[in-house]
């Protein structure tokens, strides 16, 4: 538990936010991350984020490593700098047509060797209703596991 500080915004010198921010470890490998912050002077939650990822199970063509990742996240006003809106020369017409951040996020990652994994992440949001992310890879680890390409 902290409180958030506005040092220069137009409450200077008050105390904003009451925020919540944690890490679950139930088991090997299972993870969950949370955060929440809530506005005392709107009473109103400002931002929350939630995560858990977890390992896929060991057996037919996956190798330990591999994951499946979820998360969801809120904010109720846009910061100036967010980087999970889309880039490009729409850039400034995009952002500002959104009034708050409410995105879901997915990611897996499938160890099918030593050197080799398959990898994909996507990102939704639902205000706009906007596909964000959708993309997929291929990585190489060296046998050294100083290096890798993807």
């Amino acid at each position: 538990v902290s409180l958030g500080y506005d040092f220069a915004g137009h409450g200077a010198g008050d105390f904003e936010q009451l925020i919540l921010d944690g890490r679950i470890l139930p088991k090997q490998g299972f993870l969950a991350n949370f955060m929440l912050a809530y506005d005392v002077g709107s009473h109103a939650i400002a931002q929350g984020l939630f995560e858990v990822s977890f390992p896929i199970p060991k057996g037919g063509p996956v190798l330990p490593g591999s994951y499946i990742r979820a998360g969801y996240q809120y904010r109720r006003d846009v910061p100036l700098f967010y980087e999970d809106f889309r880039q490009g020369e729409r850039f400034s017409r995009f952002i500002e047509s959104f009034d708050s951040i409410q995105q879901v996020t997915g990611r897996t990652r499938l160890r099918l060797t030593e050197n080799w994994a398959l990898e994909y992440n996507v990102g939704y949001s639902f205000e706009r209703s906007v596909l964000l992310t959708n993309q997929g890879g291929v990585e190489y680890t060296s046998g050294c596991r100083c290096w890798a390409l993807g």
